[in-house]
């Protein structure tokens, strides 16, 4: 089975589903991160030449690394990355989002570099 390993900054808070801002304002950051994400999964797909892309389906474990250790929503963390998502149908590793399983998020510690660690695998 293939796999490919992208790591991206933490989401911005404008992308928690319990963001209090305007519709604009989130609109624009839901751009912003699916354009990077976009970005960086065609990267990933060049650097690491995976088999057989776009893949049927897929699986994706995602690292959190914050620099502190906070309490945090899992569910609220999974929901803030779904830009990230659509961004990797956007980059053709998948050919339909919706056949992405996404692992329970896995919550660490980094205080020197903070970052939201994807890895998605082919299932078959």
């Amino acid at each position: 089975m293939s796999r490919i390993v992208v790591t991206l900054p933490l989401p911005s808070r404008l992308l928690s589903p319990n963001a209090r801002c305007h519709w604009k304002r989130k609109a624009a950051a839901v751009r912003a991160r699916r354009r990077d994400a976009g970005y960086a999964m065609l990267a990933a797909v060049r650097e690491q030449k995976p088999a057989g892309l776009p893949w049927r389906a897929a699986m994706v474990e995602t690292l959190f690394l914050f620099a502190d250790r906070r309490r945090r929503d899992k569910d609220n963390l999974l929901a803030s990355i779904k830009p990230d998502f659509d961004s990797i149908q956007d980059a053709r590793i998948v050919a339909d989002d919706s056949r992405l399983t996404p692992a329970a998020p896995v919550i660490g510690v980094d205080a020197s570099d903070p970052r939201l660690v994807m890895t998605i695998t082919e299932l078959p």
